[in-house]
């Protein structure tokens, strides 16, 4: 993870920096949850026109671009 925000009412959000959407690997993402669980999980990228979810097994990841985090 790149950062951490830690917000009342939103809880832990994960937030990682990627040049393109398609080079993101959950893993590390996945080990941070592993010891905190609770959530969103953003990815930044500057590739994402549009925002999307995407799952990776249990895990909810939020695909965006720099423009849509400073309005989340």
């Amino acid at each position: 993870m790149d950062f951490v925000l830690i917000r009342r009412e939103m809880g832990i959000t994960a937030i990682a920096g990627q040049w393109r959407a398609n080079e993101f690997s959950s893993r590390n993402l996945q080990a941070f949850r592993h010891q905190y669980p609770d959530g969103p999980n953003w990815i930044v990228c500057h590739d994402v026109k549009r925002g999307y979810a995407r799952s990776f097994g249990k895990l909810k990841v939020e695909f965006m671009n720099p423009e849509e985090m400073g309005r989340a």
